[in-house]
């Protein structure tokens, strides 16, 4: 299970994701991402990339309302929901 949350706050300049897993009964934050938008294409590109250098098979995503990360994770990582 991935957790996802995305901040332009701080920086209105650079978008920060961090993916978050739950292992047993506490969160870690395995990735940090700084990206320049909230695009899809953006999003794509962060997940083909890490894709090609580890194993992606979470069962389920959860995230905000921010489509564009849904439709990217959708597009990109089969089988999840």
């Amino acid at each position: 299970n991935w957790f996802t949350d995305g901040t332009f706050e701080r920086f209105n300049y650079i978008h920060i994701l961090d993916i978050n897993k739950y292992l047993l009964i506490e969160y870690f934050i395995p990735i940090f991402a700084l990206l320049l938008d909230k695009n899809t294409v953006t999003y794509s590109c962060l997940i083909k990339t890490l894709r090609s250098q580890i194993p992606l098979n979470p069962k389920t995503i959860m995230t905000d309302f921010e489509q564009s990360a849904i439709l990217a994770f959708k597009e990109n990582i089969p089988n999840f929901s």
